[in-house]
């Protein structure tokens, strides 16, 4: 059950015997990651109930006085305080859901897929290891390996030093606290994702995410593993990618905070330089690097009266992350929406 679905929407007015009756929807001592992180160690204390207000069901928050005797304390309403830490960000669930339907690779799908990587250069298979989170790093490691079949091999540690700009606008706040590890299934290394936070302690670890691979048909049709963009800098062919992959690759090549400092502050920078094609699990995604509202003195020169209504985010144009400049109508971040639809004036 999740804390915020409506339950009120689950009642109609004929359900409660009296103006006064109580329905308790949510017991005490029942938590979740999000009850930890919006109120911290007195989750315990709340319940949620749905009453009558004005003859309409309503839900409310209920603190409950632990130190007072009355088991049926008296409906004070309030709602979670706002600006605390969120629960895991909406790409947790997304990649959850893409992965729901996860089978354990053949060996014959990791070899095709290692092979995708056979010719690159020492500086791709570098970047592909330490800066592209969604590459697969797996295809790094061979059975071998694995002192035992139970090992497992930490390919990103997490931590507050070991994530990407990217990894810090897609996942925010939680962006240090995803690592990857590789073990053996079926004989077969295989990569998960592991998201570890505080509340863990009260509610027990997230699940590991699998991460898929292409199957045989998926390659024979063109679809690559996660990451294999960067193989146009070894391509001798004149290709856009080729020039985007070149970009991406210096500035990987920077320290994180740095760059993020630079992200925030410098509005000629270009954002996109800090995405992969495969960042964008819809490909009407639309990735906001710079919010509607902040203004620094270059953004005046450029754009006058209209630079505090000024955006920025990136999104997939023919395969390649391109950074957009405009003035959002709706929120650009909603892969259901029509690209057009989320840009009034677009420089």
């Amino acid at each position: 059950m999740r804390l915020h679905y409506p339950q009120q929407d689950l009642f109609t007015p004929a359900d409660f015997p009296s103006s006064s009756h109580i329905f308790t929807v949510w017991a005490i001592k029942t938590g979740t990651h999000l009850m930890a992180a919006e109120w911290g160690k007195g989750y315990q204390h709340r319940y949620k109930v749905v009453l009558l207000e004005y003859g309409v069901p309503v839900e409310n928050i209920v603190p409950y006085d632990s130190e007072g005797e009355d088991l049926c304390p008296t409906v004070n309403a309030c709602v979670a305080p706002q600006g605390l830490i969120q629960d895991p960000p909406a790409s947790w669930m997304d990649e959850s859901t893409i992965c729901s339907s996860y089978k354990p690779h053949s060996w014959e799908e990791f070899e095709a897929s290692k092979a995708v990587f056979a010719s690159c250069s020492t500086q791709v298979q570098e970047y592909l290891l330490t800066q592209c989170w969604r590459r697969n790093s797996a295809l790094s490691i061979s059975p071998e390996a694995f002192d035992s079949p139970e090992s497992i091999i930490v390919t990103w540690p997490g931590g507050e030093h070991s994530f990407s700009p990217a990894m810090a606008l897609i996942f925010g706040v939680h962006a240090s606290r995803w690592s990857k590890y590789v073990r053996l299934i079926d004989g077969v290394p295989t990569e998960f994702w592991k998201l570890t936070l505080e509340e863990d302690a009260c509610f027990g670890p997230n699940s590991p995410i699998p991460t898929p691979l292409p199957t045989l048909e998926d390659l024979v049709r063109g679809k690559k593993p996660a990451g294999a963009f960067v193989l146009a800098v070894d391509s001798q062919v004149p290709d856009p990618m080729k020039d985007f992959a070149i970009s991406v690759l210096a500035v990987a090549s920077r320290e994180t905070m740095p760059t993020l400092y630079q992200v925030s502050t410098d509005w000629l920078f270009d954002t996109a330089t800090l995405f992969a094609p495969d960042d964008f699990y819809h490909p009407k995604l639309c990735i906001t690097t710079w919010e509607q509202g902040k203004v620094v003195r270059r953004m005046e020169g450029d754009h006058g009266k209209n630079a505090n209504a000024m955006s920025k985010w990136v999104q997939l144009k023919d395969g390649i992350p391109t950074e957009v400049i405009g003035v959002p109508s709706v929120a650009p971040s909603d892969p259901n929406l029509d690209e057009n639809d989320a840009v009034d004036h677009v420089v």
